[in-house]
């Protein structure tokens, strides 16, 4: 097989592939991605990380922490604050949560790759409730 014959070969395709042209049927249209909003009456939390978080290769955070407010099923009127933890790294990481300027904490062992909750406590719905986030070297 001459030089020739391979160049046509290996190039014919690619230029062949490059004229797809778009098809009158199938306008372009952006991704249209509103902006998050919460529903009505849903409490807003916050978590703040105190020193170093433990990393994945990639440099995301292990440790993802969802903080919420949960209601009761005798008392709709009590709730429980509850934070979800989901550790996506291969080691196992401890942590101590704590309501934010309070000395009332709460500490867990998470296992790699596993997901747990952590009650903070109870009380009536609250609008907002600030938490503190350490993670053990």
């Amino acid at each position: 097989m001459r030089v020739s014959q391979v160049y046509i070969l290996i190039c014919l395709p690619l230029l062949l592939a490059g004229s797809n042209d778009a098809r009158a049927e199938e306008p372009y249209r952006p991704a249209e991605t509103p902006a998050p909003r919460p529903a009505p009456g849903a409490d807003s939390h916050e978590i703040v990380f105190l020193g170093v978080r433990h990393a994945s290769p990639l440099g995301k955070p292990c440790l993802e922490m969802v903080p919420s407010s949960r209601a009761h099923l005798v008392n709709q009127e009590v709730y429980d604050y509850v934070v979800a933890i989901n550790n996506k790294c291969p080691r196992m990481i401890k942590v101590r949560i704590c309501y934010k300027g309070s000395f009332d904490c709460n500490s867990a062992r998470i296992h790699s790759y596993q997901s747990q909750e952590l009650i903070m406590g109870f009380g009536p719905k609250t609008d907002r409730f600030n938490l503190t986030a350490k993670e053990d070297p």
